[in-house]
């Protein structure tokens, strides 16, 4: 994050040359990690002031305050610059110190250290009207900056309803937020923050928990990185090879952990269309949803469930394996092949979390039992067919627009 964000390698101002520390880090764990831009109360609609507008959370003095906080940070290994004075200095790759990909592991896999030479050792102005004393050492100023932004009163809402939206429903009602804040602020023990309160007040909330309908707009649209991960737990997906080549999944606008910004994929606050609009509603995961990838992300289950081996072919040849993937489908054959309705509910359950109607689930068994399996066929035929029926149900749920949401 550090690399990410411009922060790294971070100096000290220097008046004589007008040089100002990086202010991006600064901006942004406030912005997008911590307290947003806006004051929030409790159930995370925003804070007033007497005029009825919103109270910013910050502003560009806090920035340029928190800016000299992370000054002086840099790689474990000093030595690997070839100046330690000029810490903005490229980094050494293979001449010194092994390939570039031996060097990216070292120095990403570490903590950084502060090369007190290089940290702004001044008076420090933050957010919440927070003085930071002039002398701190670089592990001191960021300790007591990071208790500030831990101890808003704003982050308990904003760090309650990014995590609802992501985990259970992309439009929490206020009391939902405010429950899950309140056990941020306290988890019945007088502890702030604890993860473990928290993430349990989630998901075990009543609206949460409750049957698929129960309260009005509530539900989100799966990424397809959460779609992909899914598929493969539930079939045991698995390469040939450790580190395959080839990606099984088309990436739907979302590649592995290859965020195009560091706002994620997709806004938490996007939305689209004038119903939704009208009542103040979002669909965050359709930012990256579109025709093109609806289409290649059903071409990419539609490979995975028909042309996926299921299983290894010891004969073939190392090139051939280089890129081959396998689904596992045992069990959803020994349903299949004792009955279609016990198919049908286990994919029910593990693909759509239970919410196929009576319809769909006469639907799917209509066409499923119209795919052929006559008492004369041999006992390898009859199999043959019956692993028909098992790729075609999970095709059909995979491609419907039931599989898409979470309820």
């Amino acid at each position: 994050m550090a690399s990410y964000l411009t922060m790294i390698n971070n100096k000290k101002g220097d008046p004589n040359i007008g040089s100002h520390p990086d202010e991006n880090f600064a901006r942004e764990v406030m912005q997008l990690f911590t307290i947003g831009l806006e004051k929030l109360n409790l159930d995370g609609s925003p804070l007033l002031d007497q005029y009825s507008q919103a109270i910013p959370t910050y502003i560009q003095a806090d920035i340029e305050g928190l800016a000299k906080v992370f000054t002086g940070l840099t790689y474990s290994k000093e030595e690997r610059f070839q100046n330690p004075d000029n810490i903005r200095k490229p980094l050494v790759f293979a001449r010194r110190y092994g390939t570039r990909k031996e060097h990216l592991i070292g120095v990403h896999t570490v903590p950084m250290i502060c090369m007190e030479s290089h940290h702004d050792k001044s008076e420090k102005h933050i957010v919440n009207d927070t003085i930071l004393s002039e002398g701190q050492t670089c592990q001191e100023d960021i300790d007591s900056a990071l208790d500030t932004l831990f101890n808003h009163d704003t982050l308990p809402p904003f760090f309650a309803k990014q995590m609802i939206q992501k985990l259970v429903t992309s439009n929490p009602s206020k009391s939902y937020i405010a429950r899950v804040a309140n056990q941020f602020v306290n988890n019945g023990y007088g502890v702030r923050g604890d993860m473990k309160a928290v993430i349990r007040a989630i998901l075990l909330d009543e609206e949460a928990r409750a049957s698929a309908g129960t309260y009005l707009n509530f539900g989100k649209f799966k990424e397809p990185i959460i779609r992909a991960s899914t598929f493969a737990k539930i079939f045991h997906v698995t390469a040939n090879v450790e580190y395959p080549t080839k990606n099984p999944f088309p990436n739907g606008g979302q590649l592995f952990f290859r965020a195009p910004s560091v706002f994620n994929y997709f806004r938490p606050d996007y939305t689209i269309g004038s119903d939704l609009i009208s009542e103040n509603l979002v669909v965050p995961e359709l930012e990256i949803s579109d025709a093109s990838n609806v289409t290649s992300i059903n071409n990419g289950y539609h490979w995975m469930i028909f042309n996926a081996n299921f299983a290894k072919n010891a004969s073939a040849t190392a090139k051939r394996l280089q890129n081959r993937y396998y689904i596992n489908l045992s069990h959803e054959l020994e349903l299949a092949m004792h009955s279609t309705d016990e198919l049908i509910e286990h994919l029910n359950l593990v693909l759509l979390n239970g919410t196929m109607s009576k319809e769909y689930k006469l639907s799917i068994n209509s066409y499923i039992e119209s795919l052929p399996i006559k008492p004369t066929y041999s006992k390898s035929r009859s199999t043959k067919m019956y692993r028909k029926r098992v790729t075609h149900a999970i095709y059909i749920i995979m491609s419907s627009s039931s599989q898409k949401y979470l309820y």
